[in-house]
């Protein structure tokens, strides 16, 4: 199993990527001169979602490196397998104040030469537009050989003309010789547009999406293996388990999953979601800080979004599952006006344990009266 992991070169750290590198990767991302060959610059939201995206990637079909040198990130590398053909993508950028410097060569020579250990590749391509002559050399320096371009193709900008090289695995030499990497081993959804999850608010509460700000937060109550008791989270909860958890968040398509932070005194507390599940039909989720609990906030979270899902998202029923033994969530939904339909048996599987459920649900017209 593919795992996410460190390459050391020379001058450069390629590791995973985190929700802190944002603004390091907007800062190069929005000059319009190191756009010149992709469709536009990166806004703030294109680059979220990016890095994001990168730091819940399953590393079985795409391994994305942050490229860092003194304490920044300046670029990415990247492998997007094909376990099937034994092939793989080689994807790359540099900040532009990093230019004519080599490191991009020194960056994909460390990842190419990883990933034919790593997934056994037998062939490595890469392409770019055939007018960008820094990326040709980039793969022409890799030992990468001209295998054709593509007339005319269509992408956002226009048509133009794309170079394609690839590296079979027996023609493979680092540039230079042996280049000196060290693998050290690491811990280890779909739209850009944000706007979509509306802020909700109660007396005490804000419903929010999530940001990576949030992180520390996260991290600080559900570490808690109490809070954590019918959650079925890892244990122990890592720092990167909170990344990764708010990366999802923030990746979910609204329309789909709409995941709010719940924030209490200006700190992130919790969470709830709306999750659809059919036309009209949506099931409820939440969880908050242990510190918090017994307040009444969580009914005022639930009463608050279950109204959001019947006015505003029009559906006709919204449900919810709770453990059986969870009986602070268990008043928490019938307090929201749920009534219980069932259990079903060995449900799910928590900390290793079958577990039955409770089902909850309420429909528009309990809602209304």
């Amino acid at each position: 199993m593919t795992r996410p992991t460190e390459l050391r070169t020379e001058r450069l750290l390629l590791r995973p990527f985190r929700l802190s590198d944002i603004d390091d990767v907007l800062r190069y991302a929005s000059d319009p001169e190191w756009a010149g060959f992709y469709p536009r610059p990166y806004d703030r939201g294109v680059t979220e979602h990016m890095v994001a995206r990168s730091v819940v990637i399953s590393w079985e079909k795409e391994a994305v490196f942050a490229m860092e040198s003194e304490g920044r990130v300046v670029g990415l590398v990247s492998l997007e397998v094909d376990s099937e053909s034994k092939a793989a993508e080689l994807g790359y950028d540099l900040a532009r104040d990093m230019w004519g410097r080599g490191l991009a060569t020194e960056a994909a020579a460390a990842v190419v030469d990883w990933g034919f250990r790593e997934y056994g590749l037998a062939r490595i391509f890469a392409e770019a537009d055939a007018r960008n002559g820094r990326s040709l050399r980039v793969m022409e320096r890799l030992g990468m050989t001209r295998e054709g371009l593509h007339r005319r193709d269509q992408i956002e900008r226009g048509e133009r003309e794309i170079a394609r090289y690839a590296l079979l695995r027996s023609e493979w030499s680092s540039p230079g010789g042996a280049l000196p990497s060290t693998v050290l081993p690491s811990g280890e959804y779909e739209t850009t547009d944000r706007n979509q999850l509306p802020e909700l608010t109660t007396t005490r509460l804000v419903l929010r999406r999530f940001r990576p700000s949030d992180i520390e937060d996260v991290y600080a109550f559900a570490a808690d293996p109490e809070w954590n008791r019918y959650l079925g989270l890892p244990e122990p909860y890592s720092r990167r388990d909170a990344e990764e958890f708010v990366a999802k968040a923030m990746l979910y398509d609204p329309e789909a999953v709409s995941m709010w932070a719940i924030v209490h005194e200006e700190r992130c507390s919790g969470s709830i979601y709306l999750r659809g599940e059919g036309p009209g039909s949506a099931t409820l989720g939440y969880s908050i800080a242990r510190p918090l609990w017994g307040r009444g906030l969580m009914t005022e979270a639930a009463s608050t979004v279950v109204a959001h899902g019947f006015e505003d998202r029009g559906l006709a029923r919204i449900y919810a599952f709770v453990i059986v033994g969870n009986d602070p969530s268990a008043r928490v939904l019938e307090k929201v006006g749920m009534k219980r339909e069932g259990i079903l048996r060995s449900n799910r599987l928590v900390h290793g344990d079958r577990v039955d459920d409770l089902l909850y649900s309420i429909l528009r017209e309990d809602w209304q009266a």
